[in-house]
């Protein structure tokens, strides 16, 4: 009866460990994306301002 509470004991024990070490690497990796998702807003942006400036060039080099 002892042995089948240790190892029971041991096996919660281990299940509990295991369910912090799961959340820590989800946490970190939604951070992870977080920042991610950032850089390619960031990179969209630049992307749409330097089409909309090429734009505005052609129009400007079109005019006689």
């Amino acid at each position: 009866r002892e042995l089948n509470s240790n190892n029971m004991k041991k096996f919660l024990e281990e299940r509990k460990r295991l369910a912090m070490k799961q959340a820590r690497e989800k946490e970190n990796l939604e951070k992870q994306q977080g920042e991610q998702l950032e850089e390619l807003d960031k990179e969209m942006d630049k992307w749409r301002e330097s089409q909309e400036k090429e734009k505005v060039e052609d129009k400007l080099a079109q005019k006689p």
